[in-house]
Parts: structure tokens; sequence; C-alpha cells
């Protein structure tokens, strides 16, 4: 995972300075309403071409809960490549 990447898009679409996204940094401290987080798991999404479920979504408080949901699917979508499950299909 780029975790770079995925923090500077955090950084970004909460127009905060990308040293301020630290893993104990709170997403509410960050500026981010519930809508917020929803637009950036969606952000995220697109760009890892992963899918999250609302449940994990919604458990993330800290940068780092957010990063260990996208390594969690980005797992998951590895594994359903590695067992065959058609290209595009929603892991």
């Amino acid at each position: 995972m780029d975790e770079t990447l995925a923090r500077a898009l955090v950084a970004d679409h909460l127009g905060v300075a990308p040293a301020m996204v630290v893993d104990a940094a709170s997403l509410v401290d960050l500026g981010a309403d519930p809508l917020d987080v929803l637009a950036l798991v969606l952000r995220l999404e697109k760009a890892f071409g992963i899918g999250i479920s609302d449940a994990q979504a919604d458990g993330c408080r800290t940068v780092a809960d957010l990063l260990q949901v996208l390594r969690l699917s980005l797992n998951c979508k590895t594994e359903a490549v590695s067992a065959g499950v058609p290209a595009g299909a929603r892991v």
C-alpha cells in the first residue's frame, strides 16, 4: 500500500498540512464530520480500486484506523484476485 499517497489524499481532502496526518490524529480534530469521512472513504476506494464497507468506515476515528481499514481492504482484494475472483468484482 502506498501510505504516502493515502496520507496525501487525507490531507488534501480535509485541507490540512500533510504533517498533521499522523496515526494518532483524530479525524474530527482534523476537521472531518461524518459526511467528510464518508467522502474521504469513497475517495480512497476510487484511488486504490477497493471497496470499504460502511461498518468499516463507521469505525474510523483516527488516521491509523483509516489506514488499517485501507490495508485490510487491499489485502482482501489481493486474496480475491489470487483466488480467481473476476476483475471488477467488489470484495
